[in-house]
């Protein structure tokens, strides 16, 4: 049976993609994942993440003209196939052709003053209540309150309770001009199932958080030092995403969500965008956001009284 060819065009790419493919070097990789509304490719050690209309964007992201409603798989796409990179274009196993040349260039928005820590917190306190409204058992979203005590059953949140605690100890110190170990982000580096791990989500959230609130330093020192080791335990794809959140790049509803929060706005329509990022990877991210947002308020909140 003859394979029926399908072509789209590329409307926008994130900044990591952007980097790969701007120079429209000849690459050869293959599909590694398939899902409905996304599907990835290694090229030279770097992930792609190849979306349908009306996905969100983010940094390793090729938007393409493909309708909302279209599934991958339909298309015959399976892990395994061969892709290659020539003249513009991404061709995979010749069936599927997605011209990127037209795509424009997509960055998360940046401050371009330190937030008020008094009405952060008004944002912190609104993104609570979403929180307890969600009722989330899975992953790490139940993080998002302060009080948070994971179930005995909850053995993803029971193992990334200690890590996570020390995480908000570690960036006070980090805030106060000491170093500490960073021992607690190993631990979270492929915790829990899933394409990304909660844990994994968690970490990169935070250090996106703390980028945007113009500490990039600190998430840089975080990645230079776990880094190798991610890579060893976490799987390419989540790994990808880790190495972008550590230059302060995530998706785009969790940079929505972030700065709803520092603005003091309600977050309530990027968190329920949040929700829907797969088995509870939005979430999670969230949650590692707001650990950040909260501790960088307090400090900001002492140095100013």
């Amino acid at each position: 049976m003859t394979r029926q060819h399908h072509s789209f065009c590329a409307t926008e790419v994130g900044p990591v993609a952007h980097g790969l493919l701007k120079g429209g070097e000849k690459f050869r990789g293959q599909v590694i994942a398939v899902f409905n509304p996304v599907f990835y490719v290694e090229f030279e050690a770097e992930i792609l993440c190849v979306t349908r209309s009306g996905v969100d964007h983010g940094p390793i992201s090729l938007v393409t003209s493909a309708p909302g409603d279209l599934e991958w798989p339909k298309l015959q796409l399976e892990p395994g196939q061969s892709a290659h990179s020539i003249d513009g274009r991404i061709v995979i196993s010749d069936g599927l052709e997605i011209l990127y040349a037209p795509a424009k260039k997509w960055m998360p928005p940046s401050f371009l003053n330190l937030p008020d820590p008094n009405v952060v917190e008004r944002g912190l306190e609104q993104a609570r209540n979403i929180a307890v409204g969600l009722n989330r058992s899975d992953g790490l979203a139940g993080f998002l309150a302060d009080d948070h005590v994971p179930e005995s059953l909850d053995l993803v949140g029971s193992a990334a309770a200690g890590p996570i605690a020390e995480a908000r100890n570690w960036l006070s110190s980090q805030f106060a001009g000491m170093e500490t170990d960073r021992e607690w982000a190993r631990r979270l580096i492929g915790l829990g199932p899933g394409l990304t791990p909660s844990g994994d989500d968690f970490l990169g959230g935070f250090m996106i958080a703390v980028h945007a609130l113009g500490r990039g330093d600190i998430a840089k020192r975080i990645w230079a030092d776990i880094g190798e080791s991610a890579h060893a335990s976490t799987n390419a794809i989540s790994f990808a995403f880790l190495s972008a959140a550590s230059k302060g790049w995530g998706s785009s509803s969790l940079h929505a969500a972030l700065e709803a929060v520092v603005s003091g706005q309600n977050p309530a329509a990027a968190i329920a965008s949040l929700a829907r990022q797969g088995h509870s990877s939005g979430l999670d991210a969230f949650a590692g956001v707001t650990s950040a947002i909260q501790f960088w308020s307090k400090h900001r909140c002492e140095l100013i009284s």
